[in-house]
């Protein structure tokens, strides 16, 4: 399974919080799918609004509209992040790539010919991309966007 947000593997031999319970190790480094995915919507719903505090802080006065701005933009670009990792999952692009592939090659009339007279497949195995954050970053992204457009209407 390929994972998109993950360490090279030879970092997994470098634990410096060993222990299969530790939820931040087993996400981040071994992309463990024993962490459900309940655990991994909250973990970026607390992050989120984390970092958006840290940004306000560190950019003078602390206001609530300030914060609850920084979350929705924070919230946007988390929902656009799985948005694009659930396009490129479900493979949309592989008939675009095959198409393309296929005009270049009918250009070349003796790899064209060799192909028909050989009998070759040109037909391309399509490329699956798996990862188990897709779902996650799209479910609270949702979750956080709809959040602060509502405390924003509300305040």
């Amino acid at each position: 399974m390929i994972l998109w947000i993950r360490f090279p593997y030879c970092f997994t031999s470098l634990k410096k919080y060993p222990g299969k319970n530790n939820i931040a190790y087993n996400l981040l480094v071994r992309g463990d799918s024993s962490i459900n995915l309940f655990t991994r919507i909250l973990l970026i719903i607390i992050l989120a609004p984390a970092i958006s505090f840290v940004y306000v802080s560190a950019s003078g006065t602390i206001t609530l509209l300030k914060i609850i701005n920084t979350i929705f933009v924070i919230s946007l670009m988390i929902f656009l992040t799985g948005s694009v990792m659930l396009i490129i999952q479900k493979g949309i692009f592989n008939k675009l790539l095959d198409s393309f592939k296929s005009f270049i090659r009918s250009f070349d009339k003796i790899n064209r010919m060799a192909d028909q007279i050989e009998r070759r497949n040109t037909k391309t195995i399509p490329y699956v991309a798996e990862s188990l954050y897709t779902m996650p970053i799209l479910i609270s992204g949702i979750i956080l966007l709809i959040l602060s457009i509502f405390v924003s209407i509300f305040l």
